[in-house]
């Protein structure tokens, strides 16, 4: 309903009407109004007075979810292509099936031993981590921890985090790369170049240090 001035009780009856409508109905009011500046034309102005309830909640609802849509399927399309380029070579290890989401898992063996490959769009950050699991992982880890970590970070450098947490079964050797923006597809051949180089690096390493 659109006119020049809404009464209070014109707004009451538009709130009654969006209480009893289906949702897919809605109701709004909007008032008018003509204004000029000096010489210029005539410009309306339209002012919102009514509207359903949660309808601005639910449209920003809405754009977030189109949003999480688009990075979803960049992120699909950003792991298909890396997974592309990295079949072309046969390796020992393999990466999973991609899924939209913002990691991939590189596997082999028993499964013990695995890499997340990740690709962080809000910290425009790309990286990996080296999984040990099971009940001799702690073991393991702090063993390679105390002869290899000096080394370790001379080779792959300063962004190796050895991040060791007493009683889990499972303990992470972190590298991250900064300033790096998977949503940006201009920087993809440079993103994948680097994941699969460093991905081939860390395999040979702690394989042959273990």
């Amino acid at each position: 309903m659109i006119a020049e001035t809404f009464t209070e009780e014109h707004r009451a009856t538009l709130d009654w009407l969006n209480s009893i409508t289906e949702q897919n109905i809605n109701f709004f009011g909007v008032e008018i109004a003509v204004f000029k500046i000096g010489d210029s034309l005539p410009a309306p102005q339209f002012k919102l007075v009514s509207k359903p309830n949660n309808w601005t909640r639910n449209l920003q609802r809405s754009s977030r979810n189109k949003l999480n849509s688009d990075t979803n399927l960049i992120q699909l399309e950003y792991w298909q292509t890396l997974k592309s380029l990295m079949d072309k070579e046969a390796k020992p290890y393999k990466m999973r099936e991609p899924s939209p989401t913002y990691f991939n898992i590189i596997t082999w063996g028993s499964g013990e031993r695995r890499m997340r490959l990740f690709a962080n769009a809000r910290d425009k950050r790309i990286g990996l981590i080296y999984i040990l699991r099971g009940n001799n992982a702690s073991a393991i880890y702090q063993s390679l921890e105390q002869k290899y970590k000096e080394e370790s970070i001379a080779i792959f450098g300063s962004t190796l985090e050895w991040d060791f947490i007493p009683g889990r079964n499972k303990q992470n050797i972190i590298l991250r790369l900064y300033e790096n923006d998977p949503l940006n597809k201009s920087e993809w051949p440079k993103q994948h170049q680097q994941l699969i180089e460093l991905t081939e690096k860390m395999f040979w390493y702690f394989l042959e240090k273990e």
